[in-house]
């Protein structure tokens, strides 16, 4: 079995093979069927992550979303992850991993 250190590792690595284009083309293609998705639709509240930018991008999820649906954030203090509602004012604060 592949320790998290080594999966990790490995990620990054083909995180870094990864072009723009390809990420903003996967993140829309994945944005589009989360939003068709019934779940998705009959949802009052959703938790989603703010991408950092080799990352599947959520911001355009977020925007489009946060007037019709509670948004919630994954926020890490003291290794510990907790929930913060989100508000479109609200400045976001990089913390331990972005």
């Amino acid at each position: 079995m592949t320790d998290k250190s080594t999966i990790r590792r490995m990620i990054r690595k083909a995180k870094t093979d990864l072009t723009p284009y390809y990420i903003a083309s996967a993140s829309h293609t994945i944005t589009k069927r989360l939003e068709q998705h019934p779940r998705f639709q009959s949802a009052d509240r959703i938790c989603i992550y703010h991408a950092l930018p080799d990352e599947v991008q959520t911001q355009a999820l977020i925007n489009t979303w946060c007037c019709d649906k509670t948004i919630y954030l994954p926020v890490i203090r003291q290794d510990k992850i907790y929930l913060s509602l989100y508000q479109p004012h609200d400045a976001l604060v990089a913390g331990k991993y972005g």
